[in-house]
């Protein structure tokens, strides 16, 4: 059975909200108006840089969780 811990928990809320605004940005809403004001989101390849980086960190985060649990003693007669 998988452990999940708390930080790959938020690493994984990260990299979904980081792929749904590369999302957004692919389908067009890369600069929002409204009256006279203009907001422009962030760039395709800061995100693209961003999602590399968090997919690095939850597999290196998976792997701490995977190795925690009980650590087991083996005694060798000699």
């Amino acid at each position: 059975m998988a452990t999940t811990s708390p930080e790959v928990i938020q690493i994984q809320a990260r990299l979904t909200r980081v792929v749904a605004a590369i999302d957004a940005l692919i389908s067009g809403a890369q600069v929002v108006r409204f009256r006279d004001r203009e907001v422009r989101r962030a760039d395709l390849g800061e995100l693209r840089s961003l999602e590399q980086q968090l997919r690095l960190q939850l597999a290196a985060a998976q792997a701490r969780a995977a190795r925690m649990g009980r650590n087991r003693v083996s005694y060798v007669a000699i």
